[in-house]
């Protein structure tokens, strides 16, 4: 696994953590099938900002057509990202 990668899926696994804290939830089993929203760790203003969180961090841009719901695609469109952001 490429460092990029390692970087995006501990950040992003990290806001899980923060987030499951946040809501007294445990903290779920972190695979590729997670579904962020479904899972109750984010509502749809959380999860904009998750997306946005890592969008920052990572200096690129989520296509804002792909299903980022699911957290391994949340992933690969990460470490695909071309690093483009609009000025």
């Amino acid at each position: 696994m490429d460092a990029k990668i390692a970087a995006i899926r501990e950040f992003v696994h990290n806001k899980i953590r923060e987030a499951a804290k946040a809501n007294w939830q445990p903290v779920p089993e972190l695979n590729d099938d997670l579904n962020l929203i479904d899972s109750g760790l984010f509502d749809s203003l959380g999860f904009v900002e998750l997306l946005a969180s890592v969008e920052k961090e990572f200096h690129l841009t989520f296509d804002p057509a792909e299903d980022l719901t699911v957290l391994g695609n949340l992933l690969h469109a990460a470490a695909n990202s071309d690093g483009k952001r609009d000025a």
